[in-house]
């Protein structure tokens, strides 16, 4: 009895002392840092042209002032912001034949998809107009150069949150 009266008392006293120092028992403590927020993984939403060519033409798009073009473009987007959008393909014609840069541009074809979430691949046709006037107010250039912009956007409400050009990849003169 005196010997659990002991034990008790010691143990009250040593109680307290092991708490704050912390009882390992002979196990190692393991330590796991918390990992910075930067380092998760962001989903993000993207756009690539997979690639451009023209039925017929065996060397890939030939564009002729004048001449209508029907173009295939293969397109691979990944979509995680929201459940469904829309990615519009647009043909940018630039009175400019060294380059798809410029202010003096017009959007003579718009062809537009509805897209779910994921990461997809489309192949969407579009026609180039051909530099007829068609799509540009009516007028001609005789010359320039044409490049390709996608974007995606949410329908209601209407809103454009991804925009790329492809102007320095893909610039094909007329």
């Amino acid at each position: 009895m005196k010997l659990l009266t002991y034990v008790f008392k010691r143990g009250s006293v040593c109680f307290p002392v092991l708490l704050a120092l912390g009882c390992h028992h002979g196990r190692p403590t393991r330590f796991t840092p918390p990992v910075p927020p930067d380092s998760f993984p962001v989903p993000t939403d993207s756009i690539a042209v997979v690639s451009v060519n023209q039925p017929g033409e065996p060397g890939g798009i030939s564009l002729k002032s004048g001449n209508p073009a029907v173009w295939n473009v293969k397109v691979q987007y990944t979509l995680t912001t929201v459940e469904r959008a829309r990615l519009s393909l647009s043909l940018d014609q630039f009175a400019d034949r060294t380059g798809c840069t410029g202010s003096d541009v017009q959007t003579p074809a718009v062809k537009t998809v509805p897209i779910t979430r994921g990461t997809h691949e489309l192949e969407i046709p579009i026609t180039w107009p051909g530099d007829t006037g068609a799509g540009t107010n009516g007028r001609v250039y005789g010359a320039g150069a044409v490049s390709i912009r996608i974007s995606l956007s949410t329908e209601r409400p209407d809103y454009q949150f991804l925009t790329r050009r492809f102007g320095t990849e893909i610039c094909m003169q007329f």
